[in-house]
């Protein structure tokens, strides 16, 4: 149950790169066995977002996605503890380390924003306005034994990046309690054009009838926001600062 790479799209307020960056660091001798439980769909866009510089010890974690080479999408309430953002590249089996620069959060939203020091060679687009009723694909890296196993495509317990099918039955809502430590911040990505049109927030709690939340990207604030930070973080990387 792969997410289509065809739907990997690039972020269409990313400028045309005018200079070089640095490359990301490798997690030197990370492998499939000593970062057990990690699930990758091919999708390294959407990664980890950890307090600390090992994927060995994350300390806090949550999920964000590239959007941009040096724009990590994630929730507001992450950004305090963010400071790098890890990708998981399937084959051959590597781990690739950003170090956050800056973090912007919005001052009315649950959504925020990373600036990674390093180049991302993966990323999704947002779009402006999500789906209700239509079905949504969410990516997190929360654990286990906190939502329905059967709504997950894997459900292999904390660390490992899963994603699950669901209808948006209202916007900001989503009809499955799939809210799990660390989920926080995940995409919530349309399955019709690829892109991401809220992130992952809360949940009402673990139960049948309990549902997740996000904070969806076409709110005016936030959609201005974000095209705004987005822009002048890229013309400030891609002139070398």
């Amino acid at each position: 149950m792969s997410i289509d790479r065809r739907h990997v799209i690039a972020c269409a307020l990313v400028l045309a790169s005018a200079g070089a960056c640095a490359e990301p660091e490798p997690e030197v001798g990370a492998t499939s066995e000593e970062i057990a439980g990690f699930v990758n769909y091919g999708n390294p866009e959407i990664g980890l977002v950890g307090e600390r510089a090992s994927v060995n010890d994350l300390g806090r974690i949550c999920t964000g996605t590239a959007i941009a080479p040096n724009v990590v999408l994630t929730a507001g309430h992450c950004v305090g503890h963010a400071n790098y953002f890890y990708a998981i590249v399937a084959s051959p089996f590597s781990v690739l380390r950003f170090t956050v620069r800056q973090t912007w959060r919005s001052p009315t939203e649950d959504i925020g924003l990373l600036w990674i020091r390093e180049r991302s060679p993966w990323t999704r687009g947002i779009e402006e306005n999500g789906p209700v009723g239509a079905t949504a694909a969410v990516v997190g890296f929360g654990g286990n034994n906190c939502e329905p196993a059967s709504d997950w495509a894997w459900n292999d317990g904390v660390g490992t990046k899963r994603v699950g099918f669901f209808t948006t039955v209202a916007s900001g809502r989503i009809n499955a309690p799939i809210i799990c430590g660390g989920d926080s911040g995940g995409p919530v990505i349309d399955w019709g054009t690829g892109k991401i049109f809220g992130v992952v927030a809360t949940s009402t709690g673990t139960h049948a009838g309990d549902y997740g939340t996000f904070t969806a990207t076409n709110r005016p604030t936030v959609w201005g926001a974000l095209q705004f930070v987005v822009y002048i973080w890229q013309s400030e990387s891609n002139a070398g600062r």
